[in-house]
């Protein structure tokens, strides 16, 4: 139910429903990154491309 309503907080927050939603965890809830998109395959697409950004910046 948390994740439905964090969902709905971070699209209301924007005024527009975002590519990535993410929590940092709290007290007995683990952290979590949602990522949106059209198509599956945009959505791997994004993926891959949060990926390689993260790899070259570490």
């Amino acid at each position: 139910m948390t994740t439905s309503w964090g969902a709905a907080q971070a699209i209301e927050k924007m005024g527009k429903v975002p590519q990535v939603i993410y929590h940092t965890g709290d007290w007995g809830k683990e952290p979590m990154i949602t990522l949106l998109n059209k198509t599956p395959v945009k959505v791997a697409q994004l993926a891959i491309k949060i990926a390689k950004e993260f790899h070259s910046s570490s």
